[in-house]
């Protein structure tokens, strides 16, 4: 409520006071002394209208007008180097056209708060739209027309994004459709994934399998070297046959060895005819050069047995080493190779 009003040089009034009544307060007087002037008064403050200086008194350089409300002081002042609010101590300058908002809320005051001497009766010559927005500024139905806006905006604004959305579904709907072939690529590239990995593993096999091979391979050559010493040992056989009838014929010598000595006994007599002893000679050397041959047979046959004993040991490590590798089973088909 406007406790008290303080105008000074504003149009024709100099310095004037008037203190309101709480209920409510008439202003009478003749015409043209200021009645007018007071409104106007009120309204420059209250709105920041009008603008400009031709209200300011006559021969004064500045005019200003105070309310007193609420506890509060407000006062408009306007002159050449000073155009402000204040509100109490705390002043407002460089206004522009707006009214600060701190006066406002202090005021609470609009255009609906006033009625010129001029005007039509209150609200009598509205149409129905002016006076239901007239109202609304009363009571601030405004927010429920504000709310209703936004809540229609908002509608809209979601309508408007859910047919975007269900636009979206569609085109994604296509997309995973047309994504499908790459699902079917992934099936492939797992089925390609599990051929490299059994070429992988064909692959291992089959440096296992060189291998092997490689293995039978030296152990035919081995096997090779085996027939032959066996082809030797055969020749060791009819060998040691040798041997014993160089043995026989050792026994014979010996007996030979003897008829000599007593040859060389007959010898040490009177010299018989030695056409008989030329014969046994040449017997004797005959038989001493078999039995030179039975002797390298012999060395023959004993080299022949090393050999066979050192291949039969080779023969033994390549089978426990095919035994440990391929744990005793043959790597194509599986069975057993002892």
């Amino acid at each position: 409520m406007i406790e008290r009003l303080t105008i000074q040089n504003f149009q024709a009034h100099k310095n004037l006071t008037i203190d309101f009544d709480i209920g409510i307060t008439s202003i009478v007087g003749s015409s043209d002394v200021g009645k007018s002037a007071i409104i106007r008064a009120l309204k420059w403050i209250c709105f920041n209208r009008p603008s400009g200086t031709s209200f300011i008194r006559h021969g004064q350089d500045m005019c200003s007008v105070t309310i007193d409300t609420d506890g509060h002081r407000i006062t408009r002042k306007k002159e050449k180097t000073e155009n402000s609010y204040a509100i109490e101590e705390s002043v407002m300058k460089a206004l522009g056209k707006d009214v600060p908002e701190a006066v406002q809320n202090i005021l609470q005051v609009g255009t609906i708060n006033f009625q010129d001497q001029h005007d039509a009766p209150f609200w009598f010559n509205l149409s129905a739209g002016e006076v239901s927005k007239n109202l609304n500024a009363i009571v601030d139905l405004s927010a429920m027309d504000k709310s209703n806006a936004y809540i229609a905006k908002e509608i809209n604004s979601t309508k408007a994004r859910a047919d975007l959305l269900e636009e979206q579904q569609g085109a994604w709907k296509k997309t995973i459709q047309s994504l499908n072939v790459y699902r079917d690529i992934k099936t492939s590239l797992n089925s390609l994934n599990s051929l490299k990995t059994q070429h992988s593993t064909t692959a291992v096999n089959r440096a296992s399998l060189s291998d092997l091979l490689e293995g039978v391979s030296l152990v035919g050559g081995r096997a090779d070297r085996l027939n032959l010493a066996l082809k030797s040992g055969a020749v060791c056989t009819r060998l040691g046959a040798v041997c014993v009838g160089v043995s026989q014929e050792r026994e014979k010598l010996q007996k030979i060895l003897i008829v000599i000595g007593e040859f060389q006994g007959i010898l040490k007599a009177p010299q018989p005819s030695l056409v008989p002893v030329e014969g046994a000679f040449q017997c004797y050397t005959d038989t001493g050069k078999r039995m030179m041959s039975l002797q390298k047979g012999v060395a023959l046959g004993e080299g022949i047995e090393r050999t066979q004993q050192k291949l039969a040991e080779e023969i033994k490590q390549i089978e426990d080493t095919i035994q440990k590798t391929f744990k005793g089973r043959c790597p194509l088909c599986g069975k057993k190779m002892w």
